[in-house]
């Protein structure tokens, strides 16, 4: 019995040592496996974040493809898609795959959602291969697409996810009332019924007078020209040509050709010298009417207007000839253009400016003289900064180059600056201290900006695209040339609720139609509005000729007084168009001031285009920008997994 027992002896250990190394084992194997998914978790998580952050790159390459409205326009780093490979080359591809990675010289990758990021761009039409597959290589087919490509990778990791897209430029027009030849445009989008356009003026006693038209910028009025003191001869006084020019027969009432540009010419015209004048196209969605001798151009010469004149409504007045009931035209889609994502400069608070320099009206705050937005002032150490604060709750910024002379509208465009949108946020004031605007000592090529102002725009003074300095006979092309290549659109866009100011005194008044109505009670917006071109100076003052695109989302209002509170004669060549109403003053006492409206149309023949101009809407659908992705698909992951 003792020798059985001594037989069983151990097997108690035996069996919990086999229990032990039985746990042992399951406990390593539920380890790895936790190690193993933890790990793979993370990999997960780390392709999901880079997947991200490389989709959020290539959405950020296209964005900046979108700065240009074509393949053929200039390409800096703000336009041109790449992002962490400015100093990569192909002789950098270390990988031999003829595309930048992590890790190449040359490679220094941005952050985005805690991920480093690179996108690069190519152009199938320059690829050397056939794309799509129509037996060319870089066939003209070709030649609208690239192909942008973004890698992104969880900073300190080797994986990396890739996405790529081809990206069409669909170069889309702008709006018709910048692509045609229109003079005056009135979008209504208020719907307010009753809006009518009016032109009007009467006819005075027939006198002799000299009617000239240049022949380099178009502009017509009897004081188009001023002689030259020294050669005689008649030049421009809006784009500094010595110029042929045309002339209105007394007797037929059409234009005729006079060759000699030193010849004065007396002619017997209608007295019309009170009468409104519009050379380009009319638009309404509402009524359009004229009275007394308000004219409009026959720019067919089909002896009726019906291709001149169009409205949603009624059409009167005994200047009109066949014009007849049209289709409305909406008005552009501002907020589709997305101003202050797609702008190359902004002018804010956020950025002020804060270099202090002597102006026309004394100290004033500025940029740097590098730095492009030096055109732009603040309103500080204005002498009616008071006015400026007790009237207005957006901030005012000043269209001035303090640099230039004793004039701050001798307006200076960098050549970094030039063909750029300048995004300002606040209202903007064109007050020089001289009264005029004018491009000076422009880029080779001309100068072109776009202003979109979220806030009013004050135009308080003219602005002439013409040469500014006073050339003599012996440098004639300059300032042809100059004329021809230059150019100005300011837009003035919403800034949540607005109003139309219909007693004239620049402030909301209880009553007031709102504008952009937010649906909460009262009057939400700015007290001075937003979204208005004001076309005259609030403080009374000459205003006279502009040479400019205009286009208010809201109204445009037309206020020139002199300091009797009595209408201005004015003229605007290019566009005068709103979004909302044109309103015109410009009947005072029984007598009417004249108004010409002429048309620019280098935007509609392609001979000028400027950045940023707003586009149709795109009918419900997402908007389209010039550039459109057609295809899209993520890559094949590179590095490893875990």
């Amino acid at each position: 019995m003792g020798t059985g027992r001594n037989d069983e002896s151990g097997a108690i250990l035996v069996a919990a040592m086999i229990l032990m190394a039985v746990i042992a084992m399951f406990s390593v194997a539920a380890l790895q496996e936790s190690v193993t998914k933890t790990r793979t978790v993370d990999a997960i998580e780390s392709g999901r974040r880079s997947l991200l952050a490389a989709e959020g790159a290539l959405d950020m390459a296209v964005a900046e493809l979108n700065r240009r409205s074509s393949l053929s326009q200039p390409v800096d780093e703000s336009n041109d898609g790449v992002m962490g490979i400015e100093d990569w080359t192909p002789l950098s591809d270390e990988n031999g795959n003829d595309e930048p990675d992590f890790g190449e010289t040359g490679v220094e990758p941005r952050a985005l959602l805690g991920c480093e990021c690179l996108t690069y761009v190519v152009r199938l039409g320059e690829d050397g291969l056939d794309n799509d597959n129509d037996g060319e290589a870089d066939g003209d087919s070709e030649q609208p697409y690239v192909r942008v490509v973004a890698k992104a990778r969880v900073a300190g990791d080797t994986q990396a996810s890739e996405v790529e897209a081809v990206v069409r430029s669909v170069a889309q027009p702008p709006h018709p009332i910048f692509s045609d030849n229109y003079a005056i445009y009135a979008g209504n989008h208020s719907g307010a019924g009753g809006y009518e356009m009016r032109f009007g003026g009467q006819s005075g006693a027939s006198h002799s007078e000299t009617r000239y038209t240049c022949l380099n910028c178009g502009y017509s009025r009897s004081s188009s020209f001023s002689r030259c003191p020294s050669c005689r001869r008649y030049r421009c006084k809006f784009c500094g040509a010595f110029s042929t020019y045309r002339y209105r027969c007394h007797r037929c009432q059409r234009r005729k050709w006079r060759s000699s540009p030193a010849q004065r010419t007396e002619i017997e015209v209608r007295g019309d010298d009170h009468a409104d004048y519009v050379v380009g196209l009319i638009h309404a969605n509402g009524d359009v009417k004229f009275t007394g001798n308000a004219e409009v151009e026959d720019l067919d010469g089909d002896g009726d207007h019906t291709s001149e004149v169009s409205a949603t409504g009624r059409i009167t007045g005994s200047g009109i000839r066949g014009s007849s009931f049209a289709d409305g035209i909406a008005p552009p889609d501002i907020a589709g253009m997305d101003y202050e994502q797609i702008a190359d400069y902004t002018i804010s608070m956020a950025d002020p400016p804060r270099r202090r320099e002597w102006g026309c009206y004394g100290y004033c705050t500025t940029y740097p003289q590098s730095d492009p937005r030096h055109v732009f002032t603040d309103q500080d150490y204005r002498s009616d900064l008071g006015y400026l604060q007790n009237n207005h709750d957006n901030r005012n910024f000043f269209f001035a180059d303090v640099r230039e002379g004793n004039n701050d509208g001798n307006i200076s465009i960098s050549p970094e600056g030039n063909d750029k949108i300048y995004f300002v946020d606040g209202n903007l004031w064109v007050e020089a201290g001289a009264y005029h605007y004018r491009f000076y000592n422009p880029p080779a090529g001309g100068a072109r900006m776009t202003i979109v102002v979220r806030g009013n725009v004050y135009m308080c003074d003219d602005f002439w695209l013409g040469y500014s300095r006073n050339p003599s006979p012996t440098d004639t092309p300059e300032p042809v040339s100059h004329y021809a290549k230059n150019g100005l659109a300011i837009i003035a866009i919403s800034d949540g609720e607005s109003y139309t100011d219909t007693n004239n005194n620049h402030r909301y008044d209880l009553g007031e139609p709102i504008l952009n109505d937010n649906g909460e009670p009262g009057y939400q917006g700015a007290c001075e509005g937003s979204g208005n071109v004001y076309y005259g100076d609030p403080n009374t003052g000459p205003v006279g000729d502009s040479q400019a695109f205009f286009y208010a989302e809201n109204n445009f209002d037309e206020y020139c007084l002199d300091q009797r509170g009595k209408p201005l004669d004015i003229g605007i060549q290019g566009l005068m168009s709103a979004g909302n109403q044109v309103r015109m003053n410009r009947d005072f006492g029984g007598q009417h001031a004249r108004m010409i409206v002429h048309y620019d149309g280098r935007l509609a023949d392609g001979s000028l285009v400027l950045p940023g101009l707003p586009r149709a809407a795109s009918g419900g659908e997402e908007p389209v920008g010039p550039w459109a992705v057609v295809s899209w698909r993520e890559r094949a992951v590179t590095g490893p997994w875990m």
